[in-house]
């Protein structure tokens, strides 16, 4: 309980404080809760926005890029930029992976967004070179 006299920021921040403590505890006490949420948030991180017309838009916009962009990585067409790739690829896991447990609101995912459309570009580069010749 935060007491009444505690304002402002002061409050805010021991607030921020109790729910933090809060949440480590429920994950602490049901580690099924954390897996959940893990897999729920898998999903959410690509399709989730502030109101169902923005959550259908971002769905429409990113799955597709989601798609591509393991198309390519699995296609393993990676040339002699097969280093750039993989290390792009890595630190796109690893900036997902890392906000799976916490939180999935799909703005946070726009800073991968242009690295996996450099990668997913990839897919269609043969194409691009034949019709040039």
């Amino acid at each position: 309980m935060i007491p009444p006299n505690v304002r402002g920021l002061q409050r805010e921040n021991a607030l921020d404080a109790a729910l933090g403590h809060c949440a480590v505890e429920k994950l602490a006490a049901s580690p099924g809760f954390l897996l959940k949420k893990i897999g729920y948030d898998a999903i959410l991180f690509w399709t989730l926005g502030d109101t169902p017309a923005k959550s259908l838009i971002v769905s429409m916009l990113q799955l597709p890029l989601v798609a591509l962009f393991v198309a390519f990585l699995l296609s393993g067409r990676y040339g002699g930029d097969a280093g750039v790739v993989l290390l792009c690829a890595s630190l796109i896991a690893c900036v997902y992976f890392a906000q799976l447990p916490t939180i999935a609101i799909a703005r946070y995912s726009v800073v991968l967004v242009p690295a996996m459309l450099i990668v997913a570009v990839g897919l269609f580069e043969p194409h691009f070179r034949d019709s040039l010749h």
